[in-house]
């Protein structure tokens, strides 16, 4: 969703470095997640395939090609992600319940850094505020 259009665009190279390593991060994810899968012999692998417009979830149709896109998303889509992954935290389906703690550790990095990125777009005014809210709108 952002690695193609925001990873030599970052506004500086210790940002280029996140968005590197979020997307590698979100790889190991579904990684995991697809490990699992198969050890109950569900095939997940043509997801991979599937274009962003045909995602199930809305938040996952579009393409992320502003920073202020990327800092929204940290703050509110993986938040989302978040809350959702709590659910099963204490699930009986202990694999998944081995997995989810360093899934989580990272997902919550990812809310920091929008949070914080959202923060400083907001405090500097003007035009990146105001970038930053139709990127929350949106």
């Amino acid at each position: 969703m952002y690695v193609k259009d925001l990873l030599l665009t970052a506004p500086t190279k210790v940002d280029q470095l996140i968005v590197a390593r979020t997307a590698a991060e979100e790889m190991d994810h579904y990684q995991k997640i697809a490990s699992l899968a198969g050890e109950i012999g569900v095939d997940t692998s043509f997801l991979l395939s599937i274009p962003n417009q045909k995602r199930y979830l809305e938040a996952f149709r579009g393409v992320i090609r502003s920073w202020e896109d990327f800092a929204a998303f940290g703050f509110l889509i993986d938040r989302v992600g978040r809350f959702q992954l709590e659910e099963f935290l204490d699930c009986s389906y202990l694999p998944l319940q081995r997995i989810l703690p360093e899934i989580l550790k990272e997902g919550v990095g990812h809310i920091g850094f929008g949070t914080n990125q959202v923060a400083e777009l907001v405090l500097k005014g003007g035009e990146q505020k105001e970038n930053i809210q139709k990127s929350i709108d949106f």
